[in-house]
């Protein structure tokens, strides 16, 4: 293998090592911003069920659901981007579009490298919101 390719698959695998493009809010799998991690913007939904195949159209045109099954009960750590707020919700009512959470609600418009023993690995919904 020349040199040139070796440095062209280092340099590969370091981007691929780099987060995505900055996110207004982004949830880890695990405390310290370890592990599987998911970007939600603005107006931005992650629902952890599983797309229930109903209308998503929402009543405002920046509205995103994310639909991952996989994400329900795993959120333990977020970085939130300067203006902005997340809310997690213990539980999801998935029949409304856009789902809506309810029981206990976790805001915050700060980063959290590990969100407490209260919070981890029990949220169902990740919303995010920002200031224009």
């Amino acid at each position: 293998m020349s040199i040139f390719t070796r440095i062209f698959i280092a340099i590969g695998l370091g981007l691929a090592a780099l987060p995505s493009a900055a996110q207004d809010c982004t949830v880890y799998q695990h405390r310290d911003y370890g592990g599987a991690h998911w970007g939600i913007d603005a107006g931005e939904r992650l629902a952890g069920l599983g797309d229930p195949g109903i209308n998503q159209t929402c009543s405002h045109s920046n509205c995103t659901i994310y639909w991952r099954a996989d994400w329900n009960d795993q959120i333990s750590s977020f970085r939130v981007r300067r203006g902005c707020t997340i809310t997690l919700s213990e539980h999801i009512d998935g029949s409304r579009i856009p789902p809506r959470g309810y029981g206990g609600h976790f805001r915050s418009n700060k980063s959290y490298r590990y969100v407490g023993s209260r919070w981890n690995d029990k949220a169902s919904l990740a919303e995010c919101s920002c200031q224009n």
